[in-house]
């Protein structure tokens, strides 16, 4: 499975199915120089513990753009949510654990709420 912080896509545009990307199109849409990484996820990082999904509502980066899995989020009251605007991860499911993960660096080190990925085995 794949995740990645939506904000870490910039570019805002959108490409037809089969049209050829150059390196600046690349460059536009992820322009962090982020690295892709490989994580081996189970138990205490579990996926209940991704606080990938929070500040939706002020259009910040923290929900997540996901691949092989499904992704159920959960807000504790429409009061917290106005007020911390803190969602959370109940499930992620792909069918295997240990997961497998491809993600980047920066999420990998625990950016965007993603402390359960931080020293994860890298494989």
């Amino acid at each position: 499975m794949a995740i990645t912080n939506g904000g870490g896509i910039r570019g805002d545009k959108e490409y037809l199915a089969g049209a050829k990307l150059t390196r600046g199109d690349v460059l536009t849409e992820l322009p962090f120089g982020n690295k892709t990484v490989k994580l081996e996820l189970s138990g205490a990082r579990s996926a209940r513990r991704w606080r990938t999904v929070s500040q939706v509502e002020q259009g910040t980066g923290r929900f997540p753009q996901v691949s092989g899995l499904s992704v159920e989020v959960t807000y504790p009251s429409p009061l917290a949510r106005a007020w911390r605007g803190h969602g959370r991860c109940r499930a992620a499911r792909s069918g295997r654990d240990p997961h497998t993960l491809a993600t980047n660096d920066f999420m990998a080190r625990g950016g965007d709420g993603c402390a359960a990925f931080a020293g994860a085995v890298r494989t």
